[in-house]
């Protein structure tokens, strides 16, 4: 998953698709950092490897395994 130049939209939610795939990840942007720094706050429904409150950018999403399970992203203005 990428992040492109000016994404400076919010994401409501993340839908991953692996085997806890009705659980969402609520992602919190900050606005104030250029999209290759922008830090990331994952609110996850349920337990799951990713944790709760933690933070991480976009790159960070790799280490995961994100890249290849996001089905769908929901992004709201």
């Amino acid at each position: 998953m990428r992040f492109g130049a000016g994404f400076n939209n919010h994401i409501s939610s993340i839908q991953i698709n692996n085997e806890n795939a009705h659980r969402r990840v609520i992602v919190e942007v900050y606005e104030d950092k250029d999209y290759r720094g922008r830090r990331l706050r994952f609110r996850v429904a349920g337990q799951d490897r990713v944790g709760q409150g933690k933070q991480f950018t976009a790159r960070d999403l790799r280490d995961y395994g994100f890249d290849d399970q996001i089905s769908s992203i929901k992004v709201y203005h």
